[in-house]
């Protein structure tokens, strides 16, 4: 039997949520109930061959790869709720997967915020510099505020500075040709935007790390 969905809940004809699972099988119960969501899983595994696409909504960019992995090996298209993820190797697991051609996508919503998409940059002209606030952590809100600074300035990120600490982040982002920005933290589009995005959020956690040290993008995950 088919749970009833408004025709246009996903935006997509045709398309539903047919099974969830999450950590705390308590929780999966709660969101099926709710949002009625017919099958709940007792582990991600069991979605194979039963599902079009998966949806990883986890903001904990360190279990990624491993919820993804299973999904990608089997070329079932996959959305990674931003960040792709937050450290090294896992980043150079995923640019693999990008370069292999996978149906991987992870983005955030403010990317595609109107009073951005609105913007008129004829106007604007040349942005020199960009200043930025996000909630919460860097680890896991950071990368909203730098997917909105991407679409005002573009990609070549040179290099990122944390200065501040672990509960307020102070980030200093300097780009290629000299533009500037600072992001306080109090995709579909190219595979090699996200990896940029994701390369600066690891940036920010190494240098706050090691006391404020410039970090490199061309050092990360090369």
């Amino acid at each position: 039997m088919r749970i009833p969905h408004h025709p246009d809940a996903l935006g997509i004809p045709g398309a539903y949520v047919t099974h969830i699972w999450t950590q705390d099988p308590g929780d999966a119960k709660r969101v099926a109930e709710t949002t009625f969501i017919p099958h709940v899983l007792s582990g991600p595994e069991e979605a194979g061959g039963k599902v079009d696409a998966v949806v990883i909504t986890t903001d904990i960019g360190s279990t990624h790869l491993e919820l993804a992995r299973p999904f990608l090996e089997r070329d079932i298209p996959i959305f990674v709720d931003k960040p792709l993820t937050d450290n090294e190797d896992d980043l150079r697991a995923f640019i693999r997967y990008f370069r292999e051609g996978k149906p991987l996508l992870s983005s955030s919503s403010i990317r595609y915020a109107k009073e951005i998409e609105e913007l008129n940059r004829e106007r604007l002209g040349w942005v020199l510099f960009v200043s930025a606030m996000m909630t919460k952590s860097w680890e896991r809100y950071g990368v909203h505020a730098l997917e909105g600074l991407y679409m005002i300035m573009g990609g070549g990120i040179e290099s990122v500075q944390n200065l501040g600490t672990e509960d307020v982040n102070v980030v200093h982002i300097r780009y290629k040709d000299g533009r500037q920005a600072v992001v306080n933290v109090v995709y579909p589009y190219p595979p090699d935007e996200t990896v940029e995005l994701a390369r600066a959020v690891i940036a920010g956690i190494l240098s706050r790390q090691r006391g404020g040290e410039r970090m490199y993008i061309g050092e990360i995950a090369p």
